[in-house]
């Protein structure tokens, strides 16, 4: 994915890539698709096909969860 969706130019930031804000609600033991990673978030899909951002660290990839 990308380091940052913007860029800095003399002082004014600039959007490098379409950008959505919307947080995706998730519950304990819900899997989700990760579709990329940014600054401490994950860009998810649920089975229902909603998509949003889920903090990191409330997240674990299957295979590491036991």
């Amino acid at each position: 994915m990308y380091e940052s969706y913007f860029f800095e130019d003399d002082y004014r930031y600039i959007a490098s890539h379409d950008y959505s804000a919307r947080e995706l609600s998730v519950k304990t033991g819900e899997s989700v698709v990760g579709l990329g990673e940014v600054g401490g978030w994950l860009l998810a899909q649920t089975a229902a096909g909603a998509q949003g951002w889920v903090p990191l660290e409330h997240v674990q990839p299957l295979n590491e969860v036991g």
